[in-house]
């Protein structure tokens, strides 16, 4: 299998990024934290809503595409640097041009 150029693994990169950026969108924010609804319980020990909003049953059925997930596990045989530099650039696209990133895509041609 012949390895991909640096615009190939950039790309597979873009759509993996978009991929996990639009999974963290949406799920917005809680009115009131966890910790700060808890200690309004105690302090007046009366619990008025339910709390099923404390848990997400969405991660029990989330699909992640074969692709999305072989490019995943391509990036977990990164060091840690160099995944964080990804999931920077990638996913919270950030403006991230050094040598980690740098070294982190030239690694990922022989990984996918």
């Amino acid at each position: 299998m012949p390895l991909k150029t640096i615009k190939q693994v950039r790309k597979d990169l873009r759509v993996w990024g978009s991929f996990w950026a639009t999974a963290e969108m949406g799920q917005g924010y809680a009115r009131q934290s966890v910790t700060a609804r808890i200690c309004e319980i105690m302090r007046t020990q009366v619990q008025i809503s339910s709390d099923l909003h404390l848990f997400s049953h969405q991660a029990d059925n989330f699909y992640v595409p074969p692709h999305i997930d072989e490019i995943g596990k391509a990036i977990d045989r990164l060091s840690l640097s160099c995944r964080t530099a990804v999931k920077d650039k990638y996913i919270k696209r950030k403006v991230r041009d050094d040598y980690y990133i740098r070294e982190a895509e030239n690694t990922l041609i022989a990984f996918l």
